[in-house]
């Protein structure tokens, strides 16, 4: 009972944090959209979503260390977090500068491939992968500190400073250019607090020599670069292959639709080093996972029904009549990703409990939905429709093997008990 109060409490303030956070974010994306042109407000979602996949093996190293860290702090043994974390960057810092002489050594294939408008904005894409990545590993510290408030806070500074520095820019007259440079910039302040904040809740802390089984990094690396293709390359293969009109269009309802996929993130957040911790010591968590499940699944159903009936006045109205055409996809659009934020929830649920079986469903249908998408993308409608379908599928292929998984684990232990 007292897990689920605090729980509770936890949800509240990072749904809360993450409702405040998708505010600033979207205000963010709607005046990036309204100030550039159609055309470069693709090019700019477009940078951000392959900068988004760029770094979506850190988001496997993170979710390990969150689960060890999480432990861990139980214990009240924190003097060994700051050294995973100065390992952390160390190794991050190597695969930076492997990751810019790759793209130095392939820049005219690249280029060519995402469509970039200049050499400036290619490179300044590695940057904000390489920055972004240092983000999210403070953010994951913080987070299996269990720092609910700071978590809370930098969720909430990250997309305001992106805003504030991005539309400086744009308003003294850079533009696209202008818009990158601020999220860059943003980055790094956020990171420098980051690095502040841990260093704060890890002073004159007793070092731990606990030994903490872990999940193994390459289903969890899997499974992360497979997540991070589901939900970001609709826009890049869009902006690749549609006119500048419809690509921008889509980047409107992808930006507003993923709203959907947010909804989840302050339960997940709230939920992710609970589960870990109460795994370890064997307690039951079907309660828990049951009050996720039905906040996300209730949340994301009136934010369809929203966009449904008032789709095209809130696109209108955010983004301008040049953006009209999107209302009516919105809420397909959004509908097709419901099942992702369930299943993003189920997915983090059973890794802190240890499970990665997840991983190997997103190998198969992130391929398989890109492939897709390339051979039948005739409309957007059709890629909406695409999606949909596939996320549905691994929805509901997920909640079966997680039932199996059930069934298989309850057996083990009827096993051992009477051996």
């Amino acid at each position: 009972m007292k897990n689920n109060v605090s729980f509770i409490k936890n949800s509240i303030l990072l749904s809360s944090s993450s409702f405040l956070a998708g505010l600033f974010g979207y205000g963010f994306q709607i005046l990036i959209g309204r100030s550039l042109s159609v055309g470069d407000y693709a090019a700019f979602s477009s940078v951000l979503a392959v900068s988004v996949f760029l770094v979506s093996p850190i988001n496997a190293t993170v979710l390990i260390y969150t689960r060890k860290i999480s432990i861990i702090s139980a214990s009240g043994a924190l003097g060994s977090v700051l050294k995973f974390y100065k390992k952390l960057l160390i190794n991050l810092f190597y695969a930076s500068i492997l990751i810019l002489f790759i793209g130095w050594l392939f820049f005219k294939q690249i280029y060519v491939f995402l469509n970039f408008k200049s050499a400036y904005q290619y490179y300044l894409t590695i940057l904000i992968t390489s920055i972004s990545a240092v983000t999210l590993i403070n953010m994951g510290v913080i987070h299996g500190l269990q720092q609910f408030n700071r978590y809370a806070a930098l969720t909430v500074l990250y997309p305001f400073l992106k805003a504030v520095f991005a539309l400086s820019f744009i308003l003294l007259g850079f533009e696209l250019y202008g818009a990158l440079t601020g999220v860059f910039i943003a980055s790094i302040v956020v990171c420098i607090i980051g690095f502040k904040f841990i260093e704060s809740a890890t002073i004159n802390s007793i070092s731990s020599d606990q030994k903490i089984k872990q999940i193994k990094y390459l289903p969890i690396l899997i499974a992360s670069i497979c997540l991070t293709a589901l939900t970001q390359l609709d826009v890049v293969i869009v902006n690749k292959f549609f006119d500048n009109k419809e690509a921008g269009i889509f980047a409107a309802v992808s930006t507003l639709g993923k709203s959907i996929l947010y909804v989840s993130g302050g339960v997940i957040a709230a939920i992710y080093p609970v589960i870990a911790r109460m795994s370890v010591a064997y307690q039951s968590t079907n309660s828990l996972f049951k009050i996720g499940f039905a906040s996300i699944f209730l949340a994301c159903s009136l934010g369809v029904v929203m966009f449904k009936f008032f789709g095209a006045f809130i696109i209108t109205m955010l983004f301008g009549v040049s953006y009209s055409e999107a209302g009516n996809l919105l809420w397909l659009y959004s509908l097709a990703i419901m099942p992702m934020a369930l299943t993003i929830f189920c997915e983090n649920y059973m890794i802190a409990k240890g499970s990665v079986i997840f991983a190997w469903l997103f190998l198969v249908a992130a391929p398989i939905e890109i492939l897709a998408i390339y051979l039948f993308s005739s409309s957007l409608l059709n890629v909406i429709t695409i999606i949909g379908i596939s996320n549905s599928t691994i929805l509901i292929s997920g909640l079966m093997a997680m039932y199996i998984n059930f069934i298989y684990s309850k057996s083990k232990l009827i096993d051992a008990s009477i051996q």
